[in-house]
């Protein structure tokens, strides 16, 4: 089941927490553990355009990707397309292993 972005909130991937996730580039399928989703501090006003809870996801993997749109896949979350950028996260750097980032706002 395809997922628009706009759909998901933070709650439906806090109980996910330490779960894989296929992610998808193209025809390349890999996994992905989710190892934070956290809601955002910033409160944007009314009116302007943009969610109203707004919200990030990080997740680990064992690929070296790139920033883009990749399929997410869940059984319990479903199926979305989302923008994913490669993070450094300090103490985390391990060779061999990438933090992706989702942030929906």
């Amino acid at each position: 089941m395809k997922i628009l972005p706009s759909d998901l909130k933070v709650g439906d991937f806090q109980p996910l927490v330490g779960e894989s996730f296929t992610l998808s580039a193209g025809d390349r399928d890999f996994a992905g553990r989710l190892i934070e989703a956290k809601a955002s501090r910033f409160v944007p006003p009314e009116g302007i355009g943009i969610r109203m809870d707004p919200f990030s996801l990080l997740f680990e993997v064992q690929e070296n990707v790139s920033q883009q749109t990749l399929t997410l896949r869940h059984e319990q979350i479903g199926e979305a397309g989302l923008f994913m950028t490669p993070v450094m996260i300090p103490g985390k750097m391990n060779q061999g292993v990438c933090f992706l980032e989702a942030v929906l706002a």
